[in-house]
């Protein structure tokens, strides 16, 4: 337990304060930062002293400290930095992890860490490591501080939140990693122990942890009117998924390394993609002098599968991958390679026949505002030409400028701006002619579509379950929630879900 500072708040209480304050600082005007430093001076110093090091160091490196300020109390003084790692290289958390399994997961660099004078303690005297200089050295890493090093506390550094920690422990308990848990333990602990324990769980947690939804999708629909049922999603499959991305990544030089996850939602399944990009030379610079490291960039593909249309999202910069895994999670997914094509999502006939009538607000919906900013058009010809406007709104400008916007079948691509009710921000989508659009994918995206499907812009599907031959009704879905799939595991379990 901590002992009561003379404030009324215990080191745990001024640990949290910390923490947060820390975010925010830096932002502070410098007449503000004065003020808030000589309040800090004055009563938070009466705190045990282990529990405010962050918070003592970060203004010291700002503001002198007065020298009776807390007598018993003198933090090195550490300089502002850059931080490397934003989170893990802050002193307060990384003092949240156990000392000793800290040393576990620093043993295999002690050699490196020595040479940068950071000499690890044994393990019976963990908690007499100095963080201090373990931050300077990962604020400070240079062309031989060890990669796995640095990768892992990267990992760390973003699993150690309070919702990285629920879906650790939730992965974990699946998984049946056990993990020592007392009032003591901390989001970072929580991750180290899933590192150490199994380091490809926590980069699999970490995939969906740091997961942002692409805001460009192609889309593909059933070739066939009738749907088939849905194959469950079992390890031996995802295995041969993988293996089939493999070799057509291997084969164009992008390494035969692929990460394929999969995540079961009630109205969608989504796959992550992890692959290489061809192998790059960037030139570095260090005290020895220039010279060139090789290396293959990640790259990260996204495929939906939305469950009430049985649709198909891709987002890839590699356009030829988008063939590879239509064909391939196509058959993962329904037992056939060439169940997808692509679909012509999105027309711009209403924009053609209607022009202006048709880019209305709806208030009833939610939509305040609709303005057409951006048409292209790709004439006829044989030397690739196109036409490209722009305007805060085009019907407006035209009119001023006495123009005729030339609206016809040769559009390629167009951009509209939304404003919503109760909402100060306006979300800008672009749309392509036939299965591809462009727009952030959230609650406001909902709208959006909403209102291009009422418009005739957005070309919804509804599924149509194959008749089985003996079998009154179709087959159900499985609708089970958050179900998370990695490659060879669990197989037995999945099977007989």
């Amino acid at each position: 337990m901590n002992a009561p500072s003379s404030t009324g708040f215990s080191g745990i209480a001024v640990k949290s304060f910390c923490v947060g304050f820390y975010g925010v600082f830096d932002a502070f005007p410098e007449n503000l930062r004065q003020r808030v430093t000589k309040r800090v001076q004055q009563h938070l110093f009466n705190a045990p002293c282990t529990a405010v090091p962050l918070l003592a160091n970060r203004i010291a490196g700002t503001v002198s400290l007065s020298k009776d300020a807390h007598p018993k109390c003198e933090p090195k003084v550490t300089p502002v930095m850059s931080r490397f790692l934003n989170i893990l290289t802050t002193p307060e958390v990384v003092r949240t992890i156990d000392p000793k399994r800290l040393l576990d997961l620093l043993a295999p660099y002690q050699q490196y860490l020595a040479g940068r004078g950071l000499n690890l303690p044994a393990s019976t005297k963990a908690g007499t490591i100095d963080h201090e200089k373990l931050i300077h050295i990962l604020d400070t890493p240079s062309m031989e501080t060890p990669q796995e090093m640095l990768n892992a506390l990267a990992l760390i550094n973003d699993m150690a939140t309070e919702q990285g920690m629920d879906a650790l422990l939730v992965a974990a308990r699946d998984r049946g990693v056990r993990i020592q848990l007392d009032d003591e333990t901390s989001p970072g602990d929580v991750a180290v122990q899933v590192w150490l324990a199994d380091s490809d769980l926590l980069e699999a947690q970490h995939a969906w942890h740091t997961f942002k939804m692409p805001r460009r999708m192609e889309c593909f629909a059933p070739a066939k009117d009738e749907d088939p049922p849905f194959l469950k999603l079992i390890g031996k499959r995802i295995d041969r998924c993988r293996s089939d991305i493999s070799a057509w990544m291997s084969d164009h030089n992008r390494s035969d390394k692929v990460q394929l996850l999969f995540k079961e939602l009630p109205d969608q399944i989504v796959a992550t993609i992890r692959r290489g990009d061809p192998v790059r030379r960037i030139e570095t610079i260090d005290r020895r002098g220039v010279r060139s490291v090789h290396l293959r960039p990640a790259a990260k593909d996204t495929v939906i599968l939305c469950r009430s249309e049985n649709v198909m999202l891709i987002n890839s910069q590699l356009v030829k991958a988008r063939e590879v895994y239509r064909r391939c999670i196509g058959e993962l997914m329904f037992g056939n390679p060439d169940h997808f094509s692509a679909f012509n999502r999105f027309t711009f006939k209403p924009l053609i026949e209607d022009r202006q009538a048709v880019i209305v607000a709806d208030p009833a919906n939610g939509i305040e505002s609709v303005r057409l900013t951006e048409i292209r058009s790709h004439p006829d010809g044989s030397q690739a030409a196109y036409v490209q406007l722009g305007a805060d709104n085009l019907f407006t400008d035209a009119t001023e400028r006495g123009y005729d916007l030339t609206l016809d079948s040769t559009l390629a691509s167009i951009k509209l701006n939304f404003g919503f009710r109760n909402d100060r921000r306006t979300r800008a989508i672009k749309l392509y002619a036939g299965n591809a659009a462009c727009y952030t994918r959230d609650h406001l995206s909902e709208l959006i579509e909403g209102w291009l499907e009422n418009r005739g812009f957005l070309i919804k599907r509804t599924p149509r379950p194959k008749k089985v031959r003996g079998q009154k009704k179709p087959p159900a879905t499985d609708t089970s929630t958050n179900r998370t799939h990695t490659t060879g595991r669990d197989d037995q379990a999945l099977a007989s879900a």
